[in-house]
């Protein structure tokens, strides 16, 4: 599984949306994701994924390519 990114929409950020739309993705990832799985994630708000256990390999890199 992957989560890729969430956004709220700047008018009602700090209200306690994120949390909730992550609380939910959790929710599903105990309920549905096996155990042995491995859930990535490619964002760049760092302090909320780590809220929720996902931290920052130490010994990898994400990349990507952008055709022009």
């Amino acid at each position: 599984m992957q989560v890729v990114d969430i956004a709220v929409d700047p008018e009602f950020q700090g209200k306690g949306f994120s949390r909730q739309i992550m609380e939910r993705i959790m929710a599903f990832i105990d309920e549905k994701v096996p155990k042995c799985a491995v859930v990535s994630l490619f964002a760049d708000v760092d302090w909320l994924y780590q809220k929720f256990g996902f931290v920052k390999p130490q010994k990898s890199q994400g990349m990507f390519y952008k055709r022009v």
